[in-house]
């Protein structure tokens, strides 16, 4: 990418991003391209093999929490975990192996993903369980832990950074009162539990205790007052739109992409 063109990708004047040029690589972690990174030993210094592209932003994967480098790794995108290190990722691997050496020689296991899916596919055809969520009756199907519901098994459907809802399972685990009660070890029915109504903005409140990915609504929900954008007004639904939130205040998405911008030009 061009000066010029990471300038207007910033929103920022060329002569701006000329006088800004060090905090603007520094914020990007710009490197000058070094030929030697391509040497084998060079690898953990060169930046091409650990950054990625999220919803059109770089990111370091070294900064990226274990589970994204555990999914990096599984897909062949890095050469090792950066969390675990060189040596460790290969003793992982080597354990990996040998389990899975040793499932091959069991004659009767299922082997694969694709043949287990397709195994519990069919016992939820016979048992005529259906996803509590979508009503899928051909989907495999497995139990919530919170709740005990049917629910699709398919957390495999979702792609990592995309921030889709296309996952029955993960839709349920991240965005439901549900969920967030039992994984944080609360006591008693989480439709009157104290703790969770302080954990959360009564607006935020509401929409994990009644969006569409909850087995049981929360009946009576608490009013509030709309949330509005503090630089246009603008009302944003934080159950469903994106914004910037600066302390106390929210910003709409276009608000707050320009808040950036101008962050970026000011410092």
């Amino acid at each position: 990418m061009r000066a010029d063109e990471l300038c207007k990708a910033c929103g920022v004047s060329s002569a701006t991003g000329s006088a800004q040029g060090k905090k603007i690589r520094d914020l990007f972690k710009m490197r000058q391209l070094d030929p030697e990174w391509c040497l084998p030993s060079r690898v953990d210094s060169n930046p091409l093999v650990w950054m990625f592209m999220v919803n059109g932003l770089p990111m370091d994967i070294r900064d990226a929490p274990l589970g994204a480098q555990l999914e990096a790794y599984s897909q062949g995108l890095i050469p090792y975990i950066p969390a675990l290190g060189r040596e460790q990722t290969q003793e992982l691997d080597a354990q990996l192996a040998a389990l899975e050496a040793q499932t091959m020689a069991e004659p009767k296991a299922k082997r694969g993903k694709h043949a287990a899916a397709r195994a519990k596919s069919r016992a939820t055809e016979k048992s005529g369980q259906r996803c509590g969520i979508c009503g899928s009756t051909t989907k495999p199907l497995t139990r919530t832990n919170c709740c005990g519901n049917w629910i699709c098994d398919d957390e495999d459907d979702y792609v990592m950074f995309s921030y889709a809802h296309n996952s029955c399972h993960r839709n349920h685990d991240r965005y439901t009162l549900c969920s967030y009660h039992y994984n944080e070890g609360h006591s008693g029915k989480w439709q009157d539990c104290e703790k969770c109504r302080a954990g959360f903005e009564t607006e935020i409140y509401v929409y994990y205790g009644t969006n569409e990915y909850n087995f049981e609504k929360l009946e009576n929900p608490p009013a509030f007052e709309p949330t509005h954008c503090a630089q246009c007004g603008k009302v944003i639904n934080l159950g469903y739109d994106g914004y910037l939130q600066s302390g106390p205040k929210y910003y709409c998405e276009s608000c707050g992409n320009k808040r950036i911008r101008d962050v970026i030009r000011n410092d």
